[in-house]
């Protein structure tokens, strides 16, 4: 059968999602997935329920990895999978995913520019953190996420003049 057979029940099943009956959901999703287990966007679904209801990080990463290998195009993916790696302090994930992610159409490139800017910080990069804000900024159309982006930056900088300072010391 091909995905396309599984369309109604994946509806009916983000339906579900969307009134709050998670284990509906969940039920109809399983029974796609054991049907048709390269349906991409059932795989997103059920790794979306891992992380948001059931806090299940290795399953949620382990539907939104398979969503990829069947649909690399499918843009919502990769936010989500994005948070996942992050929850889970996989920084070279996180950065791979966000860096393969860019040539994605319809993607969130100033998204994914701001986690591989929180990746770099994390890491204590801060010159390439401030780097890829810029970036996330220049690709920002949301006034609000210009904002945020704006504040992101005006933190990193500090930290960066905060070290400068401490090395001066030195």
């Amino acid at each position: 059968m091909t995905t396309n057979n599984f369309e109604p029940q994946f509806l009916r099943a983000y339906q579900y999602l969307e009134t709050g009956e998670v284990c509906n959901a969940r039920m109809m999703l399983d029974e796609i997935l054991l049907n048709e287990p390269a349906y991409a966007r059932a795989h997103y679904l059920m790794g979306w329920i891992y992380l948001n209801h059931m806090a299940d990080y290795k399953k949620a990463e382990k539907h939104f990895k398979l969503c990829r290998q069947y649909e690399p195009n499918f843009a919502p993916n990769y936010t989500v999978y994005a948070d996942v790696l992050t929850i889970q302090d996989k920084l070279d994930d996180l950065i791979s995913l966000a860096t393969d992610s860019l040539s994605v159409p319809g993607i969130d490139r100033s998204y994914m520019f701001y986690q591989i800017a929180r990746a770099k910080e994390t890491r204590e990069n801060y010159r390439e953190a401030l780097r890829f804000i810029k970036k996330s900024k220049k690709y920002s159309t949301s006034p609000d996420w210009m904002l945020f982006i704006n504040k992101e930056k005006s933190r990193i900088s500090r930290k960066i003049g905060f070290f400068r300072q401490i090395a001066a010391l030195l």
